[in-house]
């Protein structure tokens, strides 16, 4: 138990102080609350005061499995209710379409060939790792376009955007992993007939149709009781959260992909029950992220694989700088230029940089590594992982300043 108290202890500590100083953390520190969180981690584990170890609690990376599950539930959530009223029945649904059709193969098919090139893999496992780094995180996204200075410089639509895809791209993600993990340990016939059958039709389609369907009978039950008088004023952030766990565990009990289920719920709930305020908007983000986000990453800080790592430093460390500048921008840079969202030159270069990779690929690569792909997954995937949430977090405030500094130019050279 004091094991287990000191991992409480120290993402509490974690999240209570950040929320103190929320504000100034996040308008004038150059780091942001997840590598806060990640330093925590390093602190109290192996690799730095050597206070606690997952194993003393059970499995490491099934412990961090499970939690990053439930967090990836709340982020998707999250990034669903906050789009805005009838974004999934207008033209601005187009650019999360683009994004998370043409845009998720152009950064599987990249971080594949990066990871065959840097790393001595077969080429099964490469296209693994490229899957798996592959979904824009939705925690570390939502780090960037929720807070005051993302919401008083960044246009609605592009948090939109952002926010839209990264929701939804981690459920996507489910039939990329599935497919090389398949191939890996079956014939090609009988793989490619499992992905088609199984995993699309049954894992995919089917936990959607269940997450939209949940979502639209809440909301015709939150409605109903309140035109019968039945509810006072309820709490949007404990609806939508048991919404969003009682959709994950329904269909993780059909052996389905539970996380875009969560999605669908969220978004479908948000489409119908449209009377949300900006206030109740911003309250369940930032319970979701204090209390659901940051400990996980904790976690993550205490299991990286740093000797792993340093038996081969150059190629992850290689691997983790190319993913960065080569699996999203030059594709993004593209397919921005017929989203509604991107409407100019700033645009389009926020939104190909800012496709972090975090949590979504922390999962993805543990729930690999349980279904028997190689360790050098989790190596590569955790190196990726690392390297993004430093760097995207350092370059998120200066790049939204930049953003409104821009915009501010624009403004007074067309006066």
């Amino acid at each position: 138990m004091t094991e287990f108290n000191i991992l409480v202890f120290a993402a509490a500590a974690v999240v209570l102080l950040l929320g103190l100083s929320s504000g100034v953390a996040k308008a004038w520190l150059p780091v942001s609350e997840p590598m806060i969180a990640i330093a925590a981690g390093i602190l109290i584990g192996p690799l730095g005061m050597d206070w606690l170890r997952l194993e003393a609690l059970g499995d490491p990376h099934a412990i961090t499995e499970q939690v990053a599950r439930m967090t990836i539930t709340v982020a998707v959530v999250t990034a669903a209710v906050r789009l805005p009223p009838g974004f999934f029945t207008s033209r601005k649904v187009i650019g999360p379409a683009i994004a998370l059709g043409p845009g998720m193969l152009a950064m599987w098919g990249v971080s594949s060939l990066l990871a065959w090139g840097f790393l001595e893999v077969d080429a099964w496992t490469a296209v693994l790792i490229g899957a798996v780094v592959t979904p824009t995180d939705p925690v570390l996204a939502g780090a960037i376009v929720s807070g005051r200075l993302a919401e008083s410089t960044l246009p609605k639509g592009l948090r939109s955007l952002i926010s839209g895809e990264s929701g939804a791209n981690d459920g996507l993600g489910y039939p990329f992993v599935w497919l090389p993990l398949l191939m890996v340990h079956h014939p090609t016939r009988e793989a490619l007939s499992k992905w088609l059958l199984e995993t699309w039709l049954w894992e995919v389609l089917a936990a959607a149709a269940v997450g939209l369907a949940a979502g639209w009978l809440a909301s015709l039950l939150l409605r109903g009781a309140r035109k019968a008088g039945l509810t006072g004023e309820t709490s949007m952030v404990t609806i939508t959260l048991a919404l969003a766990f009682t959709s994950v565990a329904a269909v993780k009990l059909m052996g389905s992909d539970g996380i875009l289920a969560a999605f669908c719920a969220g978004a479908t709930f948000r489409v119908v029950t449209h009377d949300r305020t900006d206030e109740e908007n911003e309250q369940f983000q930032e319970a979701a992220k204090r209390f659901f986000e940051l400990p996980v990453f904790v976690l993550f800080g205490m299991i990286l694989p740093v000797e792993a790592w340093a038996a081969n430093p150059y190629a992850f460390t290689g691997l983790a700088v190319a993913v960065l500048l080569l699996r999203r921008p030059p594709a993004f840079l593209a397919l921005t230029r017929v989203m509604p969202q991107t409407k100019d030159t700033a645009d389009r270069a926020f939104v190909s940089w800012f496709g972090p990779v975090g949590i979504a690929a922390l999962f993805y690569a543990l729930l690999s590594l349980r279904h028997g792909a190689a360790e050098i997954v989790w190596h590569a995937a955790s190196a990726v992982i690392l390297a993004s949430a430093v760097v995207h977090g350092i370059t998120s405030t200066p790049a939204t300043r930049r953003f409104r500094k821009g915009q501010e130019e624009a403004g007074r050279g067309s006066s």
